[in-house]
């Protein structure tokens, strides 16, 4: 049971205070409310900001120039691996592989009468029919025809595949984006990207975790190794996934990157989680908070969070002695818990009594009075 510091109060206290013996009017001390510190069951859970990034996306883009000929996909369509998505005007590079076909025709039958020509230079030197430069000079043209050969052969595959880069087919199963050209219009690779698609696949949650929770989060599962706390947190936490208005995604989700660098200016680190997206809700560029909370509870000082102050001293809580005394108790302060709540890592025990309202009332060093919420109630009660 809490001790008063005051159980008798002046009447009207508050408008007209007491008079000590000397007859000076004096203030009775403010009235606070305080409660004991007490060790709970709490899981504790810490929250990020983060946005949503897509696993699998690409940038659809023209590997051959010509004119967009057919749309075959509309804006929002969920498209499936090797799907046909565009096709450019085919004629130009159908015309180019005729061209190449021609070539070849015309290589070999020059290659081949330069073979001929070649066998016999070569019976004909071996009987010593004719000099050594003749046999030379056949030798040389039917090497070179044979290598124009193999370069006109090079340069129908090179048109025919251009021809085949003609069908735009989709790279990944995934969302059709935005579609930036029409029918009608030029396109190639250096006009520009003609739609993204995103992936239809996992979604990954992109978010930043201060210096101070990550080593908490190492503090608790006593690892120092990056990989072995995404292994704990994964195996010992829930990963939830909160939108914008408040609801909680009802896919859980997994640790699965750690950046290798801190950021200088905000002192934490880029990590990723990844959820599952199997009906496309989730879309990259929104913003989310990923809420990680452990399965098992722990014990631990959970005090209010209207408790804490904050100053060029760091965070505290005022504390009250039996005898209505204030004294100042520096904090460390571990993860926000739901309704209002603080987890405390040190700086307090068990059986301490702190204000929780009331603290711009109360000076360190100075004494107030110091009510538990149901003795103040009651206060509140008999003044009426």
């Amino acid at each position: 049971m809490l001790k008063k510091v005051f159980v008798l109060f002046c009447a009207f206290a508050a408008i007209t205070g007491c008079k000590n013996p000397a007859g000076e009017t004096q203030l009775p001390p403010p009235t606070v409310i305080v409660s004991p510190v007490t060790p709970e069951d709490v899981s504790p859970t810490s929250s990020f900001l983060g946005k949503l990034e897509a696993e699998s996306k690409a940038a659809i883009v023209p590997r051959v120039s010509g004119v967009l000929q057919k749309r075959l996909v509309k804006e929002g369509d969920i498209v499936k691996k090797g799907q046909p998505l565009f096709i450019i005007d085919k004629r130009p590079y159908q015309i180019a592989v005729n061209q190449a076909e021609a070539a070849v025709n015309s290589a070999k039958a020059t290659a081949d009468s330069a073979k001929l020509a070649f066998d016999r230079a070569k019976r004909s030197f071996d009987r010593k029919a004719i000099p050594k430069a003749q046999y030379d000079n056949a030798n040389a043209v039917n090497r070179s025809a044979q290598a124009a050969l193999k370069g006109a052969v090079a340069a129908l595959e090179a048109a025919k595949l251009n021809l085949t880069y003609t069908d735009i087919t989709s790279p990944t199963a995934g969302k059709i984006g935005i579609i930036n050209f029409n029918e009608g219009e030029q396109v190639g690779p250096t006009v520009g990207v003609i739609t993204n698609l995103v992936g239809s696949g996992p979604i990954s949650a992109t978010f930043s975790m201060s210096s101070r929770t990550l080593a908490d989060l190492r503090k608790r599962f006593s690892v120092l190794v990056d990989a072995q706390l995404l292994v704990q947190i994964r195996n010992k936490a829930n990963l939830e996934l909160i939108l914008s208005d408040g609801t909680v995604y009802p896919e859980p989700g997994n640790l699965t990157f750690a950046d290798n660098a801190v950021s200088a200016a905000a002192d934490s680190r880029r990590f990723k989680a990844s959820f599952p997206n199997p009906k496309g809700d989730l879309l990259p560029g929104q913003t989310v908070t990923v809420r990680i909370t452990f399965k098992a509870p722990v014990t631990t000082i959970v005090v209010p969070q209207s408790a804490i102050l904050n100053d060029v001293g760091g965070k505290y809580v005022l504390a009250v002695s039996n005898s209505g005394v204030v004294s100042r108790r520096g904090v460390s302060l571990g993860a926000e818990l739901p309704g209002g709540k603080q987890v405390i890592n040190g700086g307090l025990n068990d059986g301490d009594v702190i204000i929780v309202e009331g603290v711009q009332k109360a000076q360190p060093g100075g004494t107030v009075n110091a009510l538990s919420r149901e003795d103040y109630n009651k206060l509140l009660t008999s003044q009426r």
